[in-house]
């Protein structure tokens, strides 16, 4: 076996082996790339929701506050009159 066909033996699976280790990175880099792109493609969707979610929210408090105090001017209301009744029979 002559140098070249020993240097040949040894050689050619070693630039293999990089080349495979480079096409691993390679992939490996574009694959997380893509996961990364997804990941922010589904965090944009599920704040968008959430920021739905919370317009909702605020609508009912909203609606729930003006009841209460609907409710609330009505009981005054109401207390108003039941004192006039009560001062009207004291008297």
């Amino acid at each position: 076996m002559s140098n070249a066909q020993l240097y040949l033996v040894i050689g050619i699976p070693s630039v293999l082996a990089l080349v495979g280790i480079a096409t691993n990175i390679t992939l490996y880099v574009f694959m997380a790339g893509r996961l990364d792109r997804r990941l922010e493609r589904f965090e944009d969707k599920f704040d968008d929701r959430f920021k739905g979610l919370e317009k909702k929210v605020e609508a009912i408090e909203t609606r729930l506050h003006d009841d209460m105090q609907s409710i609330l001017g009505r009981d005054r209301e109401m207390d108003r009159r039941v004192m006039r009744l009560e001062e009207g029979k004291a008297n």
